[in-house]
């Protein structure tokens, strides 16, 4: 029985895992949630490890910010390691915009 009390929603984005001590790992969100994400990764990455998770949006369904680069970053902990992701827990969440091409 699943104990999920948070909707998911099934979510293929392209992303990125950044760790203190490791390198980071790339990969796609498989869904999302308000409180938490499911990453699916090559890479485990260790129960209880502070991450920090970034999203690449779909900006070109996103009318009003057409011609820049949209990403989502937030900070969290690995809370579940399976064969192929890794579940993270939210802690804080920035949006971030910028025009294509800026760093």
């Amino acid at each position: 029985m699943d104990k999920r009390i948070r909707r998911r929603i099934p979510l293929k984005l392209a992303g990125r895992i950044e760790m203190k001590d490791r390198n980071g790992v790339d990969g796609l969100t498989r869904n999302i949630s308000s409180v938490g994400a499911y990453f699916d990764a090559e890479n485990t990455i260790p129960v209880g490890t502070e991450v920090e998770l970034e999203v690449f949006l779909p900006v070109e369904e996103l009318r009003e910010i057409e011609g820049r680069e949209a990403r989502m970053k937030v900070s969290g902990t690995v809370v579940r390691v399976e064969k192929g992701g890794v579940a993270v827990l939210f802690k804080g969440l920035k949006v971030l915009l910028r025009e294509r091409g800026e760093e």
